[in-house]
């Protein structure tokens, strides 16, 4: 496989995913410095340890030579460049509007399309990070988020977008939230190590990235993302609430994947992490075989979970977590994205330039190569699939025994 026209953004996409993650974040500051060091952050209901967190490596803003961006602004405050040739960078995530396919990626950059895939149009955006995931609730509400805490939100079917949250925003949540705990009665050393991180972050900058997004409703949304930073909205992103208090994420673990199975809500990340929200809206730790990253999870047809990341993992549950077993795939990269198709087979795409096709509801799955990395997957109306990754945007007419 050639890399090239390939962004410098998508060459670190790919060769960091070859050495499974091994990027680190930190606040612009701190990256800066001579010495790379450890950051304590926080990490939900304490401080984390002194460690570097790993995580994708497409989080991290890498503009082109080409770009001249002013110094005096970032990006998350810089609008996404307008350009014929947005749909060949680097694509994170695609999603349905209705009729109307959405794509998401580098540089803040979202693109329509009203034919199936055949055609591309990019539309403008507030902000130049890194989009890592986009969502519609309907035809015409969606959230897309990325880097920097970005929250963007669309009425109009993904045609017009706006800036609804953002690191600086989460940060001062963060600190708010702190605040009130301390304020709530007698403060103890945890709540003060607490309001102590929680300044770092605001020190820091809005560099905190969100990585997994789900909208349950018009107006209840949740995100999650790198040091288990998470965020939920119950009037349609009008105000979003810190969630640290409610899940359990005690190291501070990147959150991938969140997925809704009736009333319950799983969340999954690194070092295996799958953490269960049940009717009652209280939150509980799952225990799973594998120790590695989640990227992504899915409910199946017949009601099992699947869990899928690195090393070509994926597990299945058919009773809601309690036990496992473990799928045969290819032994090749990380699984980044997977959908439901709609005559109810299973699709997953891989690092390694795979698509792994189920017939039998997750059981089992067979390789079909499709010669490139795929980060992202969707469905058109008419039954094409639409593929994402560093090259681009693709359409596959026709899967071979699907």
């Amino acid at each position: 496989m050639t890399l090239a026209g390939l962004s410098e953004e998508g060459k670190r996409f790919f060769f960091e995913k070859k050495e499974q993650k091994t990027i680190a974040i930190l606040p612009p500051g701190d990256m800066q410095t001579a010495g790379v060091k450890a950051k304590k952050v926080f990490c939900g209901a304490f401080l984390q340890k002194s460690c570097l967190f790993l995580v994708l490596c497409f989080l991290i803003p890498w503009p082109s030579h080409a770009q001249v961006i002013d110094p005096a602004t970032t990006p998350l405050d810089q609008p996404a460049r307008m350009t014929s040739l947005a749909s060949t960078g680097l694509f994170t995530s695609v999603a349905l509007a209705g009729n109307r396919l959405v794509a998401a990626g580098e540089r803040g950059r979202i693109l329509w399309s009203d034919d199936q895939g055949l055609s591309w149009h990019q539309v403008r955006t507030p902000t130049s990070v890194t989009l890592t995931s986009i969502r519609f609730v309907s035809p015409l509400e969606g959230w897309a988020i990325g880097q920097m805490g970005v929250i963007l939100h669309s009425v109009d079917g993904g045609q017009d977008w706006s800036m609804q949250f953002d690191g600086v925003r989460a940060n001062q949540a963060l600190v708010a939230a702190a605040q009130a705990d301390l304020h709530a009665g007698g403060p103890t050393a945890l709540d003060t190590a607490n309001m102590q991180a929680a300044q770092q972050f605001v020190a820091g900058g809005p560099s905190v990235p969100l990585l997994a997004l789900l909208p349950v409703s018009e107006s209840q949304v949740m995100v999650a993302g790198a040091y288990g930073m998470a965020f939920t909205t119950a009037d349609a992103g009008d105000t979003w609430r810190p969630m640290f208090d409610s899940i359990p994420n005690p190291n501070g673990l990147h959150i991938y994947a969140i997925v809704q199975d009736g009333d319950a809500l799983f969340l999954a990340g690194e070092q295996g992490m799958l953490v269960r929200r049940g009717a009652d809206g209280r939150f509980s730790t799952l225990s799973t075989p594998f120790q590695g990253t989640f990227f992504g999870a899915l409910v199946t047809p017949a009601k099992a979970l699947l869990l899928y990341g690195l090393q070509g993992t994926v597990l299945r549950s058919a009773d809601t977590g309690q036990t496992w077993h473990e799928v045969q795939t290819l032994d090749g990269g990380g699984i980044d994205c997977g959908i439901v198709l709609k005559n109810r087979n299973i699709l997953l795409g891989d690092e390694a330039g795979n698509l792994l096709l189920s017939q039998d509801d997750g059981v089992s799955f067979r390789a079909i190569p499709v010669g490139g990395p795929v980060t992202a997957l969707a469905e058109a109306p008419g039954g094409a699939i639409i593929t994402a990754g560093p090259f681009g945007l693709a359409r596959i007419d026709a899967i071979p025994g699907r």
